[in-house]
């Protein structure tokens, strides 16, 4: 194999669209790019992205020798690249919440078997972080748990789901973003902590290691006190140190996009990539601009023309690539996979892991209610599409009422406005989305409180039910999703017959 099939065969990029760009098919027969990652810009419905993904699969095969990975973040609930209205699992917060383990291994595996059956081979799931920090901007209800004993059991039983439904999955983010309040999408994380002080964070990673689950994805976080200059992904103490010597992983190491801005800012995305190969990381991404393939295939085989790479470690990354490769089967069209009873299965656990923090009010009338809130808005570039009815809207539908929906952060003039609107209802039942980090929602509802008995929907994380904000209410319940098939449960709710099976995986504070 000629080293420019060993270098493609590494790399993932994706394109726009709902078919493969003339500069994607390009980078496959020029510069042998070996592997794709999708997203919900790719997909309109699951019957076109399993044609879209035989095309893929027998393109790639046919110009490098090889089937591709077709990778695709489908965690669940906030990060998926599947429409709503299809088959999308519960976030992993969701189903912690139910205190189920098996429940979070069924889902893993149903999840894992319906990309499978579309085409995809690969997802990049599950989440591993920790979520201790409650500012944390992109890692929120993506995570289990805050405790490390949760997350560890849990991700222990997601890797076990998707191992059994014959799909890849990666663990991230080694070795943890969810004790950082910067989303590494638009900046670099910095933790100060020493190796030692890791050990927590570590403790699911080490875990999964042990499930066997095939691959780890780098964080792009600093950690100064045990490599200075670059982040985990470009640097060789935690990548072929940390990971590989001493947790002893033996699987395929991958980055996270190599486009966002805590490496392309700071670092450049090309060389950043080429660090991060020098480091022992197997598999690059450059997943929104397919031209950057062409820049790093020319940098590298400069780099190796001139003696300037490591060329054992070039070679143990590739075999290990190879070795996923050669397991690979061609991509089908599903013959009997039942995805309605997968869709009925992820919307039950969903809606029965909605959350009872304080009861609902026993006066409630919803005669007498209006409905408030944002609609859903895009909190980091991990979320890549937002296309939901605003829960006002939906609720308001269903109980004949009126409706306010206000923007993300609301300014003194808009909660003045919002209250002069809302004269006259005994309640007003507010759907918040990540109001611990816009205090405007957070002023809303004091506002409201003084002339209205509050309801509380947390529509995302959890954090919006902080003690300072639930002394104002007469009614709160943590949701850990902004969608159509949760409005329904809260409606249901209202009327006295919600499931209210959950428990708070977090403490709110």
């Amino acid at each position: 194999m000629d080293l420019r099939t060993r270098i493609g065969m590494r790399l993932f990029s994706g394109f726009p669209g709902k078919e493969m760009s003339e500069d994607f098919k390009r980078m496959v027969r020029e510069y042998k790019l070996g592997n794709v990652i999708l997203f919900s810009n790719n997909i309109e419905s699951l019957e076109q992205l399993n044609r879209l993904c035989i095309e893929i699969d027998e393109f790639i095969t046919a110009e490098t020798g090889y089937h591709p990975l077709i990778s695709i973040d489908q965690e669940g609930g906030m990060v998926s690249r599947l429409p709503d209205s299809s088959v999308v699992a519960p976030s992993q917060m969701a189903e912690s919440a139910l205190e189920d383990p098996d429940v979070v291994e069924e889902c893993a595996y149903r999840n894992g078997r319906l990309l499978m059956e579309l085409g995809c081979n690969f997802n990049l799931a599950p989440v591993l972080d920790i979520n201790v920090s409650l500012k944390n901007p992109v890692i929120g209800v993506r995570s289990f748990s805050d405790r490390s004993e949760k997350v560890t059991e849990y991700g222990v039983r997601a890797v076990r789901g998707y191992n059994r439904s014959g799909i890849l999955s990666s663990a991230k983010h080694f070795p943890g973003h969810g004790n950082t309040g910067t989303d590494s999408h638009l900046a670099l994380p910095v933790i100060d902590l020493e190796l030692e002080e890791l050990e927590d964070q570590l403790k699911p990673f080490v875990a999964a290691i042990e499930e066997g689950v095939p691959a780890v994805t780098t964080s792009h976080i600093l950690f100064p006190k045990i490599e200075s200059e670059v982040p985990c992904t470009m640097s060789r103490k935690l990548i072929t140190g940390l990971l590989r010597e001493k947790l002893g992983f033996k699987g395929i190491v991958i980055s996270d996009c190599m486009q966002m801005q805590a490496i392309s800012r700071f670092y450049g995305s090309v060389n950043g990539a080429v660090r991060a190969f020098e480091a022992g990381v197997d598999m690059v991404f450059f997943s929104h601009d397919v031209n950057l393939v062409e820049e790093f295939v020319k940098e590298y085989e400069r780099l190796a023309a001139e003696g300037g790479i490591d060329k054992e470690c070039f070679d143990a990354c590739s075999e290990r690539v190879l070795a996923v490769k050669e397991k690979l089967s061609p991509v089908t069209k599903p013959e009997s996979f039942d995805f309605s009873q997968t869709k009925n299965f992820f919307d039950e656990t969903a809606t029965a892991a909605v959350t009872e923090v304080i009861p609902l009010d026993a006066g409630f009338d919803p005669k007498k209610a209006i409905f408030i809130g944002p609609e859903a808005f895009i909190t980091s570039k991990i979320s890549d599409r937002i296309e939901r009815a605003a829960f006002p809207s939906y609720m308001a539908k269903e109980f004949l009422t009126k409706a306010i929906i206000t923007t993300a952060d609301p300014s003194q003039a808009q909660t003045e406005n919002v209250l002069k609107e809302s004269e006259g209802y005994e309640y007003t039942v507010v759907g918040t989305y990540n109001a611990h980090l816009q205090k405007g929602q957070e002023a809303l509802i004091r506002a409201l409180s003084r002339d209205h008995k509050v309801i509380l929907f947390a529509l995302r994380n959890p954090y919006d039910m902080r003690e300072e904000n639930l002394s104002y209410v007469n009614g709160a319940f943590a949701t850990y999703e902004y969608s159509e098939r949760i409005f329904a449960e809260c409606a249901r709710i209202l009327k006295g017959e919600g499931k209210l099976k959950g428990h708070l995986p977090v403490y709110v504070g």
